[in-house]
């Protein structure tokens, strides 16, 4: 069995509220690491011998705005 290290995840969105309106702004993998997230040998004929990583995602930021009417 193969044990992944741990990894750290941020709090939620932070945002403000004005009246009707609201804002809220996110980040995540602030630092822009790459983790592998799970690994396994390709039981394919053709590939025996290759390793398959998943990673995280890569660093993403972005901003919603509401409006409440």
């Amino acid at each position: 069995m193969l044990y992944m290290a741990s990894r750290r995840t941020l709090p939620p969105p932070c945002g403000i509220i004005h009246g009707a309106w609201e804002a809220n702004l996110f980040v995540s993998n602030v630092f822009d690491k790459q983790a592998a997230l799970s690994r396994f040998n390709s039981d394919n004929y053709d590939a025996s011998t290759r390793s398959r990583i998943f990673t995280n995602r890569p660093r993403t930021a972005g901003l919603s705005l509401q409006w409440k009417f």
